[in-house]
């Protein structure tokens, strides 16, 4: 069955809000940057701060599956095939889960 992913509610624009946020620079290669803006425009969104956080909606989401023993996977309906994501992180985060397991 499918899962619904969805992204955290905007914070509220107010004094508070705004105090408790955290600024986030990183410096990356001309190519990682012109990929990023590329995913931006191809997914429709209007800022890269839009992008970030649906990236991170998603690598949040797929942290919580491999927690619970799943696997992240690409399936084809065309072939019916399936491929296993690979990702350092979730593989951290697997190897945590089957140690603690045994």
């Amino acid at each position: 069955m499918a899962q619904a992913l969805t992204q955290p509610a905007p914070e509220a624009d107010d004094a508070a809000s705004r105090s408790a946020t955290v600024r986030f620079q990183i410096d990356l290669p001309r190519a990682q940057a012109e990929r990023f803006d590329a995913l931006m425009r191809e997914c429709e969104l209007g800022t890269r701060k839009e992008l970030f956080n649906t990236a991170l909606t998603l690598f949040s989401w797929a942290v919580r599956e491999v927690r619970k023993g799943r696997s992240i996977t690409s399936y084809d309906e065309r072939s019916e095939s399936l491929e296993k994501v690979l990702l350092p992180g979730l593989a951290a985060v697997a190897a945590r889960g089957e140690e603690a397991a045994g």
